[in-house]
């Protein structure tokens, strides 16, 4: 399925993975090699039908640890829609004017958000 990694873009290309391979989209941190700079950083990648994480920006194997939150198709279409970027809960560096979703950060995941079962509908 997936082309070539794409740094700088994970939050495009992720939503594209998800939907076109009918993976989860997942937004969080991911943990790089210690002898990078920063350590740690926001980004978006896919869950497989298989729970594999499928990650559109980083070359296989050099993220060390992913830590993040599967989101609902329904949520991810909703807040896309609102917030004109495919970002769903960070700023989005193709779009970083938007910023953080200060909708989600003041009143919490509505219950429909979270995507716990590795379905897409």
């Amino acid at each position: 399925m997936p082309d070539a990694q794409h740094p700088g873009r994970c939050f495009q290309v992720a939503r594209r993975w998800a939907e076109e391979a009918g993976w989860t989209y997942v937004e969080g941190f991911v943990l790089v090699p210690s002898e990078i700079p920063c350590s740690g950083f926001e980004h978006a990648w896919c869950l497989t039908a298989e729970d594999k994480v499928a990650d559109p920006a980083l070359p296989d194997g050099w993220a060390t640890a992913y830590f993040g939150v599967p989101l609902s198709d329904r949520f991810c279409r909703e807040q896309r829609a609102l917030r004109g970027t495919d970002a769903v809960l960070t700023f989005d560096p193709v779009k970083f004017w938007e910023g953080a979703n200060t909708a989600v950060l003041r009143q919490g995941l509505p219950s429909y958000a979270v995507n716990l079962t590795g379905r897409t509908a």
